[in-house]
């Protein structure tokens, strides 16, 4: 199946990352697609808009804890790494690890590697379940925990914290909030238009702030009119569920 016109938008002045507050100096970028069926990110099976983190690494830049980049490797693997310590990159880009879970120290800033950037969604947390080392999940805040070490988890949920790098006692394991699940999705029948950014405007307190406009392919029911028919919708930057 085509996908629709790809989209991508650099926000200079994001007022969050994901979700996590950071101020206005925080930037943040995305791309945008629809896909006609097949979609599989959680929650859209079918026609669906998609969402995904595209900021790339930059030399002395600031990053706060809890912002995202997207790293490509020689492999044509991508990771997700989020920023656990914030601070001042490098000069020059680190060495980057393609395991899930590792810590890497660039300049003042300190890098988790939430893992490979796929549209396939984490399974949840399991109670009495051995995981294996650098196995990570979905927890239910939406967030990605990793762990570093084999072992079996604990016979109830743990509380999850909502902050990259702190860490969840599981049983015999520990657990790395690894930030955000960087995808988002909407269901979008037959696929989407094009698809319009409006702003990038530094703070989101203001009704309709940095959003994103396009129209289904096919018929859907529409959530504002409750009709069904093309749909005309909007949805947040950051957040398209």
């Amino acid at each position: 199946m085509p996908c629709s016109p790809v989209t991508d938008i650099y926000n200079p002045n994001a007022p969050n990352v994901n979700g996590v507050t950071t101020g206005t100096t925080a930037p943040a970028e995305w791309v945008f697609f629809g896909v006609q069926a097949d979609g599989i990110p959680s929650g859209c099976t079918s026609g669906c808009a998609i969402g995904l983190v595209s900021l790339p690494w930059s030399a002395g830049a600031s990053y706060v804890v809890g912002q995202e980049i997207l790293v490509r490797r020689t492999n044509a693997t991508s990771f997700i790494n989020v920023a656990i310590v914030g601070g001042t990159t490098a000069a020059t880009i680190p060495a980057w690890s393609d395991v899930n879970g590792t810590q890497i120290t660039d300049g003042t800033v300190t890098w988790l590697n939430q893992g490979e950037a796929t549209t396939t969604a984490l399974a949840g947390w399991v109670q009495n379940h051995r995981y294996a080392a650098n196995s990570r999940i979905l927890d239910t805040n939406n967030n990605v925990e990793v762990m570093l070490v084999a072992g079996r988890s604990g016979g109830t949920a743990p509380t999850w914290p909502t902050t990259a790098g702190a860490t969840t006692t599981d049983g015999a394991v520990t657990w790395y909030n690894a930030g955000v699940w960087p995808i988002t999705s909407l269901t979008s029948a037959g696929g989407v238009s094009g698809i319009i950014i409006d702003n990038v405007v530094g703070s989101g307190t203001e009704k309709g702030a940095s959003q994103i406009y396009f129209s289904t392919l096919t018929n859907q029911t529409c959530s504002t009119s409750g009709s069904t028919g093309g749909c005309a919708i909007q949805a947040s930057q950051t957040g398209l569920n």
